[in-house]
């Protein structure tokens, strides 16, 4: 969901349909004619046919005055989003899967970065992984070090995500305009992004594409890990993957071969990013020669007045042997590197940043984007249907969290 950033590559992917095309019945979406399951989910509502209608609280009188207590001033909205309930604002970014803009929902109030992507991108890149990066978001949804996800929904050629609008921006403009970081601002970011891996690869998820344009920051300081487009799931205990996903610069050298690979990767990545908030400048070969970029990394030289601190931990996540370099991580939080780590409070999200953010100039709300120029389309001739296998794919994909409500 970023813009302007090395294309990446990979099994999984992301990305509406013309003006007029919204007014047309369209086909079924979400498996309507399955019945909604009978559990759910306190947090997610899983399928668009379950009833979005909540029973308000019956509010108790007043024993003294015999009324009934004001309500509240803050709309809840019962039903799922749809593409003409937003308001588009501004573009944010553009991949090669899709395009995100800042949306406002009058209904609720909330303004969102809203993730479009195209199904038939999806469908070309990885038909068996187009509801990844939906079920990454649901996983991650209790983490402050992530992302939110409001909702997802789709059309009969896109899906899309209302993610939360971060503002502070990207890591990768933090580190442009302040590294060489100092060793507390170092510390603290590297703290909250150990503290997100882990919370993935606890629940089987390997990111695969941690770079500094997949980590956005708040107005406060804090991280937010975005961007599950290429993220693998359900990899446990000894399991371990083969594909390449990435982009190339932030991927282990087991992912460049395609040897077989587990979880370390992401810390392979998460090593490259400590290299450049520490040194200043990308530690590699830095262009699009798969060889010239491995040969780099065995022949990495570190500064000479690098402290042995930041070497030795640099060396751990660098580490060639994957198993090696994960049971390296397994202990990372005790690594001299990060001594005085409140790890509770990095969990928790209340550890203070050592710094002061840049303050973010205000978002103008009053212009607006039509939807025929937020919504793109190939020509007519060149556009081919979905087939009705193709669209059972997406069965489950729309979900609505509790905090769009």
């Amino acid at each position: 969901m970023d813009g302007k950033k090395d294309p990446p590559t990979a099994s999984s992917g992301h990305p509406m349909e013309t003006k007029k095309r919204l007014g047309k019945k369209k086909r079924n979406r979400d498996c309507e004619e399955e019945p909604p399951t009978k559990k759910k989910s306190p947090c997610i509502i899983s399928d668009p046919t379950d009833s979005h209608r909540t029973t308000p609280k019956k509010l108790d009188n007043n024993p003294r005055t015999g009324e009934f207590p004001p309500r509240p001033m803050v709309r809840e909205v019962t039903a799922p989003p749809r593409l003409d309930h937003f308001i588009f604002h501004k573009e944010l970014g553009s991949g090669s899967y899709g395009k995100v803009f800042l949306a406002s929902h009058p209904s609720n109030g909330k303004h969102v970065a809203l993730k479009i992507v195209k199904k038939r991108l999806l469908l070309e890149d990885s038909r068996r992984s187009v509801l990844v990066e939906r079920r990454a978001l649901e996983v991650t949804a209790h983490s402050h070090v992530f992302t939110h996800c409001y909702a997802t929904f789709q059309t009969e050629d896109y899906v899309f995500y209302a993610m939360e609008y971060i503002t502070g921006g990207e890591l990768r403009n933090f580190m442009d305009r302040r590294a060489p970081c100092d060793m507390e601002t170092t510390r603290f970011i590297s703290a909250e992004i150990v503290c997100g891996l882990q919370y993935l690869h606890g629940r089987g998820v390997i990111h695969r594409d941690l770079k500094p344009e997949n980590i956005l920051m708040d107005t406060t300081g804090h991280i937010k890990i975005s961007d599950f487009g290429l993220a693998a799931l359900n990899i446990f205990g000894n399991k371990k993957m083969r594909d390449r996903a990435g982009t190339a610069g932030y991927m282990a050298p087991e992912v460049m071969c395609m040897n077989p690979y587990n979880a370390s990767v992401d810390y392979f990545s998460f090593g490259v990013i400590l290299y450049e908030l520490v040194v200043g400048r990308y530690p590699f070969y830095k262009g699009g020669n798969s060889a010239r970029i491995r040969r780099s990394i065995r022949q990495l030289q570190y500064p000479e007045d690098m402290s042995s601190t930041i070497r030795s931990i640099l060396e751990g996540l660098f580490c060639k042997s994957c198993n090696q370099r994960q049971q390296f991580c397994d202990a990372i939080r005790n690594h001299s590197f990060f001594e005085g780590v409140n790890w509770e409070e990095a969990e928790e999200g209340i550890l203070c940043p050592p710094y002061i953010m840049d303050p973010t100039p205000a978002d103008d709300y009053n212009e607006t984007i039509p939807l025929d120029v937020v919504l793109w389309e190939e020509e007519e001739e060149d556009k081919s249907p979905i087939s009705p296998e193709d669209e059972r794919l997406f069965c489950g994909f729309s979900f609505t969290s509790h905090k769009w409500r």
